[in-house]
């Protein structure tokens, strides 16, 4: 029955059934990051232990759309740690058009690597889209991690 399977096919099968049982077996990890209240569990860096820190203690404190060189749409403005613990929030931009249709959609880390310090804050400034029909962004916090 095997005496026409190469060592290249018995090899791809083999990597096949580990990629799905290893999917199958991370799936339930992947479907605990929703709190049972709805929030979105922080994100932490792999290897490390999970954040302690929420999404719900960073503050948008300014927030505007600027149309920049090359027609390019950017997210500009400041964000505020207003938790007890250093984190890195992660953002959700999303451009509409003027009908207030999606048009683009990002996430980006607004500083970098680095974590925010209670009370303190970072600025945000990231490209969002080059698609001119985008007139307007929302954002909002999706996700923390700690660096």
């Amino acid at each position: 029955m095997f005496k026409n399977l190469g060592l290249g096919r018995i090899l791809g099968l083999t990597a096949v059934i580990i990629v799905g049982f290893w999917f199958w077996m991370t799936w339930p990890m992947v479907m605990r990051r929703v709190l049972d209240d709805g929030r979105p569990r922080p994100a932490g860096p792999r290897g490390r232990e999970r954040s302690n820190v929420w999404a719900d203690d960073f503050e948008i404190l300014s927030f505007r759309a600027v149309r920049k060189e090359f027609g390019t749409l950017w997210a500009v403005g400041e964000i505020k740690n207003g938790g007890a613990r250093p984190g890195a929030p992660e953002l959700e931009v999303i451009a509409r058009d003027a009908k207030g249709e999606l048009v683009d959609r990002t996430t980006f880390f607004p500083s970098g690597v680095r974590n925010i310090p209670p009370g303190g804050t970072s600025g945000i400034g990231f490209p969002v889209t080059r698609n001119p029909l985008a007139v307007s962004l929302e954002v909002r916090v999706v996700g923390v991690s700690e660096f």
